[in-house]
């Protein structure tokens, strides 16, 4: 849901952009952008049910040693689940592939021998 808000939340600049001819729309586009998310983590609340579970949170003491034993079982369940491990490495090969080829044809486009 928030990918679809982010994505919409563009579709305007570029059209104003498209119809200005103007890369500065963008540039303003995020400087709005900054500002908005400073406006709503001024203005946006937690809801009273959040806030009784974070006065009870800071009452309770958690020993550091849980919060080792989270992040071990976190990083055991990445590297022991295939299905994880395939999407990371995956994605990873995706974005150096992209980033090669669009060198590659940038460079070819433009004359600049390699």
């Amino acid at each position: 849901m928030f990918q679809i808000a982010a994505t919409l939340s563009l579709i305007p600049g570029a059209i104003i952009a498209t119809i200005l001819g103007r890369a500065w729309v963008f540039q303003l586009q995020a400087v709005l952008c900054i500002v908005i998310a400073f406006v709503v983590l001024r203005i946006v609340q937690d809801l009273p049910e959040i806030k009784e579970a974070k006065e009870q949170e800071r009452t309770t003491s958690v020993s550091p040693g849980e919060y080792v034993g989270i992040l071990k079982s976190g990083v055991r369940y990445l590297m022991d689940e295939p299905w994880v491990k395939y999407v990371i490495i995956g994605s990873m090969m995706a974005t150096s592939t992209v980033m090669v080829w669009g060198k590659l044809l940038d460079h070819r486009c433009c004359g600049v021998k390699l």
